[in-house]
C-alpha cells in the first residue's frame, strides 16, 4: 500500500465507525452499555462486507473491507468468493480516494482468486487506464471479453474500442467496435455509431451516412446516458453544432449525481463533452 494511503485511526475512529452502541446479545435494550471494541472486532467477514457495502465514505469502505479480510484470515476455512467481494470493496474505495496504483494491485489480487472473472479484469483495466497504461488496460479488456458471458462481451469490446479511440489508435478501435457490434443486442446502434466514428478518425469513410447513424440511434430503445454522448459526437460530424451541444449538455446533466468512480471511468468522454459545449457556447 502506498505511503499516502488514507486509513482511519486504528483506535478512536474505529470505535465510532463500528457502531459500538449495538447490544452484545439479542433482546438487550438499545440503551445498554456499548460493547467492548474487541467484541465488535469479532464480527464475521460477511458482516464486514455488508458494512463496506453500506459505508458512507470511501475511507470507511476501505476500513470495513480490510477488517473483513482480517476476519476471513482468522476463519477456519477460506472463502475465495467472499475474499474477492471484500477485495472488490477495497478496490472501489481506493479508486474513489485516488489511490489508483493500489487499486490496480487490488484488482490483480482479485484476478488471481478467480471468482469475479471478467469483472475483475474490467476493474484492472479501469485502474490501468487511469494511470495512463493503455496497453495494460487493453490487454485486460481483451481477456475480459474472452472470459465474459456472451451477454457482456459487447460491453467489454465497446469499452476497449473507446479506450483505443481516445488513445489515438483509430484502426484498432474500429476493430474493437466491430466485435462489440457483432456481439451486441439492444445496444448495437451505439456500437455501430462508435465504429463509424472510429472509421472517420482513421480516414475511412463509413458505409453509412452520419444522418443515417444519428436517426438509427435516436430511434433506438437504448437511450442511455452514453447514447447521448455518442449522439453528440454524431451531430458534430454531421455539422449540427446546436444538436451536438444539446446532447452533450444532457449527457453532462445525467452525470451530476453519478459516483466519482463512474465519472473517473468516463473522464475522456466528459472532457470531450465539455469541450463541445464550451465551443458551441
Amino acid at each position: 500500500m502506498s505511503a499516502g494511503a488514507h486509513f482511519l485511526d486504528p483506535l478512536t475512529p474505529l470505535a465510532t465507525i463500528l457502531n459500538v452502541r449495538e447490544t452484545d446479545e439479542p433482546g438487550e435494550e438499545m440503551g445498554a452499555r456499548p460493547r467492548p471494541l474487541h467484541r465488535a472486532l469479532e464480527r464475521p467477514p460477511e458482516a464486514w462486507l455488508k458494512k463496506a457495502l453500506d459505508a458512507r465514505s470511501a475511507a470507511e469502505k476501505e476500513e470495513f473491507a480490510l477488517l473483513g479480510l482480517r476476519a476471513l484470515d482468522r476463519a477456519e476455512e477460506d472463502d475465495e468468493e467472499l475474499r474477492a467481494l471484500l477485495l472488490k470493496q477495497s478496490y472501489d474505495a481506493l479508486m474513489a480516494m485516488g489511490q489508483t496504483r493500489d487499486a490496480l494491485e487490488r484488482a490483480e489480487e482479485i484476478i488471481d482468486l478467480g471468482p469475479l472473472g471478467d469483472v475483475a479484469r474490467h476493474d484492472a483495466a479501469r485502474a490501468a487506464a487511469a494511470l495512463g497504461e493503455i496497453e495494460v488496460a487493453a490487454d485486460h479488456l481483451r481477456i475480459a471479453a474472452k472470459v465474459a458471458p456472451e451477454e457482456r462481451r459487447a460491453f467489454h469490446f465497446g469499452t476497449l474500442g473507446a479506450l483505443l479511440r481516445f488513445a489515438g489508435l483509430a484502426e484498432d478501435a474500429r476493430e474493437a467496435f466491430k466485435k462489440a457490434e457483432r456481439w451486441a443486442d439492444a445496444d448495437r446502434a451505439i456500437y455501430r455509431a462508435q465504429r463509424a466514428l472510429a472509421e472517420g478518425d482513421a480516414g475511412v469513410g463509413p458505409a453509412e451516412t452520419w444522418a443515417q447513424l444519428r436517426e438509427e440511434l435516436e430511434q433506438s430503445p437504448s437511450q442511455k446516458g452514453y447514447a447521448l454522448w455518442v449522439l453528440g459526437e454524431l451531430c458534430a460530424r454531421q455539422g449540427d453544432p446546436a444538436a451536438s451541444r444539446s446532447y452533450m449538455s444532457a449527457f453532462l446533466k445525467r452525470l451530476e449525481r453519478a459516483s466519482p468512480l463512474k465519472c473517473l471511468s468516463l473522464k475522456s468522454e466528459i472532457e470531450r463533452a465539455r469541450e463541445i459545449v464550451a465551443r458551441a457556447g
